[in-house]
């Protein structure tokens, strides 16, 4: 029997090939899962074991696959560490202030005097028309704040200054028939993601506010079609050249609520979305921004 056949070098080399295939598992497993960083490391330690057995053996075959999964693991969790420091960068905020609920003004209805007897005819043949003021199929009654719609067709242009929209992460601003914790709307924000969906990724919507509204009101969630899972929604400052964080709440799936932000004096608004977006989807119903007075 040959060295090369004796019982112990055969379990060495068997080693080697176990620890390659490990580490080669591990990598498109945990790549596929979202565990960049933990893949890679593993992969480099598979890839490493390899090599020193190789070395030992004289195994230049093996060595070389050893060597390829080391590069590979370095490569993998390289990835994932920029990915997750981007992350880490678009969700952070700074000086963070409570959000404020500003009541709606009250309207003021002047009493109307009574007709004389000569309207009296007048009036009864035009009680069959209905007032424009008060039917509520022609209009909002008297009093009522229109606010600017976000989404839809009715949005107006100029307003969405920028919006995540990529190969990896999406932001539909004009998603149709939406519903967050039971609230069904025509139109909303509605995020997701495509590729190198981790646990915590974001997505976002910049605002040109231009310093002319008072507040922003929706329903805020996460969207009834999702997995179960939990998103936080941050509505923040951009002005100045710093980050201000004017809202934050994380939501999980069954607890939206239509919600209020103060943005008074702001002229650059974002909105953002950070969770597991590829399969718990963060939303606002009905996006609405309403004129500063």
């Amino acid at each position: 029997m040959s060295e090369d056949d004796t019982p112990t070098k055969k379990v060495f080399s068997w080693l080697g090939v176990v620890a390659n295939l490990g580490g080669a598992a591990t990598l498109i497993v945990g790549a596929t899962r979202d565990k960049f960083v933990a893949a890679g490391l593993l992969g480099l330690a598979g890839g490493l074991i390899s090599l020193l057995i190789a070395r030992a053996q004289r195994h230049a075959v093996l060595a070389a696959f050893g060597a390829l999964l080391m590069i590979a693991g370095v490569g993998v969790g390289g990835l994932g560490f920029v990915l997750d420091r981007r992350d880490d960068g678009n969700a952070q905020a700074t000086q963070p202030a409570p959000s404020v609920t500003t009541p709606p003004t009250p309207s003021i209805t002047a009493a109307s005097p009574s007709p004389s007897p000569s309207e009296t005819s007048t009036s009864s043949e035009s009680s069959t028309t209905p007032d424009p003021t008060t039917d509520p199929t022609t209009g909002p009654p008297p009093g009522t704040e229109l606010g600017v719609p976000l989404a839809g067709t009715e949005r107006p242009d100029g307003l969405i200054a920028t919006r995540t929209e990529n190969a990896s992460y999406t932001m539909d601003i004009d998603a149709d028939d939406i519903s967050v914790n039971g609230t069904d709307a025509i139109n909303g924000w509605y995020s997701g993601c495509k590729l190198f969906c981790r646990a915590n990724v974001t997505s976002y919507v910049d605002l040109d506010l231009g310093r002319d509204y008072d507040r922003l009101e929706g329903t805020f969630g996460v969207e009834n079609g999702s997995n179960p899972g939990s998103v936080k929604v941050q509505v923040l400052s951009l002005d100045g050249g710093r980050t201000t964080q004017l809202f934050s709440k994380t939501y999980k799936l069954g607890e939206g609520r239509k919600e209020t932000v103060k943005v008074t004096g702001v002229l650059r608004l974002r909105v953002a979305f950070t969770g597991p977006l590829g399969k718990t989807h963060g939303a606002i119903a009905d996006p609405t921004l309403f004129p500063a007075a």
